[in-house]
């Protein structure tokens, strides 16, 4: 996976877990080769992430992006409440980590989905705590990213409370 060639991972993936269904890392691994490089978590991805974090998986960074790839399918599929709790219980499990870009991301897509679900405070809560964490890091695609949807944020609290959207 890491060297470039995710079908001959996906394809030892799938043997080793023939042998050991119960692999709680190997489904995460088979969930992160099924959703690299794609825009959108397919069923199949959020299904091999579902079964990692039921398995039982103790890494805390793995368990916080097993749920990331579960809540963006959630996301992408319209549950948007089920996506907050994955969001959520991948933020839990991030706090420990010194990983700024996951939790950055984690709630950013956590913004996203209180936002869609029309709860604009704590929607404005975890798109500024993505974009303080990613000030550290530098990412300047993230930052553009995560402006954007504080800009939507914006617009919607204000077109919500009876205030005119702001002008960009």
């Amino acid at each position: 996976r890491y060297s470039g060639m995710p079908h001959t991972a996906k394809r030892e993936l799938n043997q080793f877990l023939n042998s050991n269904p119960n692999s709680a890392e190997a489904n995460l691994q088979l969930a992160l080769v099924r959703s690299q490089n794609k825009r959108n978590v397919s069923k199949s991805a959020a299904d091999a992430a579902s079964r990692a974090l039921a398995l039982g998986l103790s890494e805390p960074g793995q368990v916080a992006v097993a749920s990331q790839l579960v809540g963006h399918y959630n996301l992408e599929a319209g549950q948007v409440s089920m996506a907050i709790e994955q969001f959520s219980t991948g933020l839990a499990a991030a706090k420990s980590s010194e990983q700024p870009t996951l939790k950055a991301q984690l709630h950013y897509l956590r913004a996203m989905a209180y936002r869609r679900n029309q709860q604009y405070d704590p929607a404005l809560a975890d798109i500024q705590q993505a974009i303080e964490l990613t000030r550290v890091s530098g990412d300047g695609q993230a930052m553009t990213r995560y402006e954007a949807e504080l800009a939507a944020i914006n617009h919607h609290a204000g077109r919500k409370s009876g205030f005119p959207p702001q002008q960009g």
